[in-house]
């Protein structure tokens, strides 16, 4: 079912363009991120859809209706900060029972409604206890509680996990995933970070200079990046300048590494070539696709981040522990399947 509906959304700041023709969805009960680097546009178009800025142009729904002239305290919606924003001369209860109170329940309905969140929120026995003695996990964990109380019909998460650690946040993302599939809570989760965003959104939209560049499932923009934007954005480096050659036995990809088929026979002319650091492996003589000198090699668990010069281009590779790569400074021989390994663009894409 529809829920949230941004239709060819744009917006300006005096002469700045900050947002051109957004177009997307988020369909009830799913959770949809918002990637993006630092002033691509998340956080106005958070504004927007709360509300607190109107939009210059398009239109902005709620299950097919549109919210122009809605002020944001009549849109429904929930909307959690990075720094969390918890009263500090409040209880955890009574920071939860905030918007409930503002809402007029009466004190037995506020008593359920927080008992189930904070239960939700894996903190059932952390009512009475002062915010200002829990730990930043535990505060997160109250204003994701706070949150959710009034039931909202859209949360939207401003880099909620951006002021902790690294460890905690990679063990908050987990439980933060399951709360929100468990309550079925329509969201928006603004972040810059792509691990967050693969790891909770069921979609996720790539933004980029106040565009969208790519919508789709984590999986569907890992494996095929749709700009040379989004492959860089996803930590993938390895991009050759090339150009497409028509030979007897078909279209080769002509690079400074060597020639590959071309699979994608539309694209002409000059291009770029992204080379998949997850797609190769070491090989003998006999199978090398392209081979370059191996200046370094690091361990991480459970495979080798290897950097390879190749002619004139240094490329990064990942590749399975049990590859067992040569020493550095010797040369390396690596093969690949180029239907898997190899994505062309074209150079204008840039």
């Amino acid at each position: 079912m529809n829920g949230l509906q941004i239709q060819g959304v744009s917006k300006s700041f005096q002469q700045n363009r900050v947002l051109s023709g957004i177009s997307f969805e988020v369909h009830l009960g799913e959770v949809v991120a918002i990637l993006g680097p630092s002033g691509c546009g998340k956080s106005t178009l958070l504004s927007l859809i709360a509300g607190l800025e109107a939009p210059d142009r398009g239109d902005i729904l709620w299950q097919d209706k549109s919210l122009a002239g809605v002020a944001p305290n009549q849109r429904g919606f929930g909307l959690m900060f990075q720094d969390f924003a918890l009263f500090p001369h409040r209880n955890a209860f009574d920071n939860v029972a905030f918007g409930l109170r503002m809402a007029r329940l009466d004190e037995k309905q506020v008593k359920i409604r927080v008992g189930e969140v904070l239960e939700l929120v894996g903190l059932p026995d952390a009512g009475r206890r002062d915010v200002n003695t829990l730990s930043g996990g535990e505060q997160q964990r109250v204003a994701l509680a706070r949150s959710l109380a009034p039931r909202p019909h859209l949360l939207m998460l401003d880099e909620p996990l951006g002021s902790l650690d690294r460890t905690l946040r990679e063990r908050l993302i987990l439980d933060l995933s399951h709360v929100l599939r468990r309550s079925q809570q329509t969201s928006l989760y603004v972040t810059h970070d792509q691990e967050e965003a693969f790891s909770l959104a069921d979609r996720v939209v790539l933004m980029n200079r106040g565009r969208i560049e790519q919508v789709g499932s984590a999986q569907e923009l890992y494996q095929h990046p749709a700009s040379i934007f989004a492959a860089r954005f996803l930590g993938m480096d390895n991009l050759l300048e090339a150009v497409i050659q028509n030979g007897e036995s078909g279209s080769e990809v002509v690079t400074s590494i060597g020639n590959f088929p071309l699979m994608q026979p539309e694209i002409h002319g000059k291009v770029t070539v992204l080379l998949r650091p997850d797609a190769v492996s070491i090989s003998g003589d006999e199978e090398c696709a392209f081979s370059g000198v191996l200046l370094e090699r690091t361990f991480r668990g459970s495979n080798w981040l290897l950097t390879v010069e190749a002619g004139s281009s240094r490329l990064r590779f990942e590749v399975p522990v049990s590859a067992n790569p040569q020493p550095v400074g010797e040369i390396v021989c690596l093969s690949f399947d180029p239907a898997r390994a190899i994505q062309v663009y074209p150079a204008e894409a840039e």
